[in-house]
């Protein structure tokens, strides 16, 4: 299982990725430079993918909007959706999915800013577990 963590506050802008500076028991299965938001995930393979975050945003009632996404294309039933009630007001947000990959072949997975309003993240967890 290799884990993915950003513990201090990044502002994530619009259709930009949240980003990652800290990895831990990444195996050959899965390419991650630190500071990116960006994953490789190499073919042949199945992933479990789970992450979680407290998102905030700058003015109340502004609806946060994350989403995981494969070479840039958002995966449809991943969005994750919060609207805090007044600014600076915390939420959690979290999603658990499964990825096949195709022999041959890699994607580029990221959980990417859909909505509307940059998001304040804290505490970026991902985990992807290589399932066979």
């Amino acid at each position: 299982m290799a884990v993915f963590t950003y513990a201090t506050d990044q502002v994530v802008t619009v259709n930009n990725p949240v980003l990652f500076n800290y990895s831990e028991n990444c195996g050959c299965a899965v390419t991650h430079r630190d500071g990116s938001g960006l994953f490789t995930l190499h073919g042949g393979k199945r992933y479990s993918l789970e992450f979680a975050a407290n998102l905030a945003a700058n003015t109340a009632n502004d609806e946060l909007a994350l989403a995981f996404s494969i070479n840039g294309e958002s995966i449809p039933g991943t969005r994750m959706i919060s609207t805090p009630p007044a600014a600076d007001i915390l939420n959690t947000v979290s999603r658990c999915i499964k990825i096949k990959v195709p022999c041959g072949c890699c994607y580029n997975v990221a959980i990417k800013n859909i909505g509307e309003v940059p998001i304040q993240v804290e505490d970026a967890y991902l985990s992807i577990i290589k399932e066979d």
